[in-house]
């Protein structure tokens, strides 16, 4: 059972790796939610439940006082047994919104390019597939995998090159249909917008 309290010193969380364990438990911890700094997170390869935490109270009057772990680059819950949806203002976190980034290796000082990860593979996530995924589709550095889920037909036409799998509730609730892939995701690129800052933090 994961259970982590939500006190001062684990809201200075920035890094938190606790995949390939046996960890259970419904939710998320709340220091996890409430973790401002927090840019790195792996759970995946865990058997943890409930619904993804909402980044925002849902109001977008209160958007700039109410997000939480915005910082988020690197969100892997993969192979778990989380349901609910996909939260639509999950796209305001930093694996989407940030511009490529660098880190240092710590033995030889070179510079490789930081990955932006949001994968939710593996899990009973159910409802309409994310179709603003689609918008970082042709950016290098951003992956995104929302494989292996219950989503709900048709998967939405720009994240047809996904090559997600989706359920037919009309045609018995059980039927598995495969959209057919749309041209090949090729040429994807960096943003000019954003060269990117020398980062010295670890990441995987």
């Amino acid at each position: 059972l994961v259970s982590i309290a939500a006190s001062a010193p684990s809201r200075k969380l920035h890094r938190v790796d606790l995949s390939r364990n046996a960890f259970t438990g419904y939710g998320f911890p709340d220091a996890l939610v409430c973790a401002p700094d927090l840019t790195y997170l792996y759970l995946n390869s865990n058997a943890l439940s409930g619904d993804l935490p909402l980044a925002t109270n849902g109001d977008p009057k209160d958007l700039e006082f109410l997000i939480r772990f915005r910082n988020l680059r690197v969100l892997n819950l993969s192979n778990n047994r989380f349901t609910g949806s996909v939260p639509d203002d999950h796209l305001i976190l930093d694996v989407f919104q940030s511009g490529p980034g660098y880190v240092r290796d710590g033995v030889t000082g070179a510079l490789t390019p930081l990955q932006h990860v949001y994968d939710v593979s593996d899990n009973f996530i159910a409802g309409t597939a994310p179709a603003w995924a689609a918008r970082w589709r042709e950016f290098a550095y951003v992956s995104v995998n929302l494989r292996s889920n219950r989503w709900t037909c048709p998967i939405p036409n720009p994240i047809s090159y996904l090559t997600l799998a989706c359920v037919d509730d009309n045609a018995g609730g059980n039927t598995s249909v495969t959209p057919k892939t749309t041209a090949a995701d090729t040429n994807r690129r960096v943003p000019n917008r954003d060269t990117g800052n020398a980062d010295s933090r670890d990441t995987r």
